[in-house]
């Protein structure tokens, strides 16, 4: 877990460290597969050696690959397992625990797979704040977000699977933890990591800078006007809240005197900490009703089929922000549709 500074809680992975250097009397194998900072590790052998002096032990790192919603999918599928040890005579039982999976082993120091998961999750951090700053200048220029990241994609050196689709930034937490581990880190070594402190300022204005769009668009408008918003979760195929964008952007609708009214189809809206400052829709088509605007700011599959033909003579004005690219123009004729990164919106 993290706080809400993005800084790790390691007291539940260090209070299971201290109970196994309590009871253990055998020779024991750890392996931590937690999110921790660099250095870590380390740490935790020297407990270990501080609160049980004689017991024979391994730590081995083995950063989780998982993904919300897609975990299983993830580990028996895997590309490749990282795997830090001080000592290399424990690869080969490591080798034999994961062998069914089929994937191979990246073998390493414990400090360097810490590093490589942090380094692993600023790097994708990195392509959606890349990706974004290009939309905004596609933009600027009449290009098409979509076209750049289609022939980014077809180089070689960057892959079909790279993160460079436009939209709201990362959310959720986990790319900004490790991002701010880094900057800390290096921070209080006197040390400035220029790049990745401007991957997380460009992130941070993402949300700002849809809801002036469609400030801009509803011109005159503006004020008591009903914003529809679809989808509240960070991503598809969760029900977390946590650290949704969405949550973001109605924050600041409602600071600009509009009146948020929102639908997703799995948001756990218990994870809340206050009273939601929206009212929630059942439907789609209940969404709409005398809206102003529609905003799409979660990916789900099932919204890119929606009656938007129906709903658009529901609306008050028929205006759509399509923040993540999802819907086929064809579907959202009649709209004023704005899509990020796509010149002439």
């Amino acid at each position: 877990p993290f706080d809400e500074q993005d800084n790790s809680d390691l007291t539940v992975v260090t209070d299971t460290i201290k109970k196994i250097a309590a009871v253990k009397e055998t020779p024991v194998t750890i392996i931590i597969s937690s999110q921790l900072p660099a250095g870590t590790c380390g740490q935790y052998t020297e407990l270990i050696k501080k609160n049980n002096p004689k017991l024979k032990f391994d730590v081995v790192y083995l950063p989780e690959n998982l993904r919300l919603g897609d975990a299983i999918n993830c580990f028996l599928k895997a590309d490749r397992f990282i795997v830090g040890a001080k000592n290399a005579k424990i690869f080969p039982k490591i080798e034999a625990l994961l062998k069914k999976t089929g994937a191979p082993l990246i073998k390493m120091s414990l400090e360097s797979a810490e590093t490589t998961k942090h380094a692993l999750n600023s790097f994708l951090a990195t392509c959606v704040s890349f990706t974004n700053e290009v939309a905004d200048f596609c933009e600027l220029v009449g290009a098409n977000v979509v076209d750049v990241s289609r022939a980014l994609k077809s180089d070689e050196r960057i892959g079909q699977k790279a993160y460079l689709n436009a939209g709201l930034g990362f959310a959720g937490g986990t790319l900004a933890r490790d991002l701010k581990t880094l900057i800390d880190t290096a921070d209080k070594a006197g040390m400035r990591l220029p790049v990745i402190e401007g991957v997380l300022k460009t992130n941070s204005l993402r949300a700002d800078k849809a809801v002036q769009k469609l400030l801009k668009l509803l011109g005159s408008d503006s004020k008591r006007a009903i914003i529809g918003v679809l989808g509240l979760t960070y991503k598809p195929g969760t029900s977390t809240l946590r650290r949704s964008v969405a949550l973001e952007i109605i924050d600041r609708l409602n600071d600009n005197g509009l009146i948020v009214r929102a639908y997703d189809p799995k948001a756990d809206l218990s994870e809340l900490k206050q009273k939601p400052n929206f009212e929630l829709a059942n439907s789609p088509e209940e969404l709409v009703k005398d809206a102003s605007a529609i905003i799409i700011a979660t990916a789900w599959p099932e919204f890119k089929n929606l009656p938007y033909d129906k709903m658009r003579t529901a609306m008050k004005r028929p205006i759509m922000l399509d923040l993540i690219n999802l819907i086929d123009k064809d579907r959202v004729k009649g709209y004023t549709c704005y899509r990020t990164g796509i010149g002439g919106n």
